[in-house]
């Protein structure tokens, strides 16, 4: 899952970026077909009956039904949905409108989400996600972390994620 996805930091916070399709378009949204670069609004959904862990995409701040555009696919959500309980901050827009899609309900519109980690609970989150033990691994130690040369990376001595440490 890595591989998709980038991070990145400054000195006080931790950036972790990721583009989504977005799921069940055309059985939420009526209205008129949001632009490229426009603002889209997370919201993690409590109740859900078909996922525990369900996180809906909205146009508008005001989080109403009618701006409702979908959810995040399920299979990536949780990690956004406890982000978004412990109120994370983030910026999300759509990247991508596929006008060819067959199916509209499963890709045609795409987003990309930035999180910005500020703290060691939302380091864990981001470490869980991708099935990385944090027994050792510190928001601190990473932030002043300076990255290996490609040369160093090789050397089987090297931690398998150095880049976290």
């Amino acid at each position: 899952m890595l591989k998709t996805e980038q991070i990145r930091s400054n000195k006080k916070n931790l950036f972790f970026k990721r583009a989504f399709p977005v799921r069940g378009y055309l059985s939420t949204n009526q209205g008129a077909l949001p632009k490229v670069t426009s603002p889209v609004f997370l919201m993690a959904e409590e109740n859900n009956s078909y996922d525990k862990f369900a996180v809906s995409i909205f146009t508008t701040e005001n989080l109403n039904k009618d701006s409702k555009i979908g959810y995040l696919p399920k299979n990536f959500n949780q990690i956004y949905h406890d982000f978004l309980k412990l109120g994370g901050v983030y910026s999300s827009y759509i990247s991508q409108i596929n006008m060819d899609s067959i199916n509209k309900n499963w890709d045609f519109l795409f987003i990309e989400i930035r999180l910005s980690i500020d703290n060691q609970t939302q380091f864990n989150l981001l470490l869980q996600s991708n099935n990385i033990p944090s027994d050792d691994l510190s928001i601190d130690k990473w932030l002043g972390s300076k990255p290996l040369s490609q040369s160093k990376r090789k050397d089987p001595l090297i931690p398998k994620y150095w880049w976290l440490l």
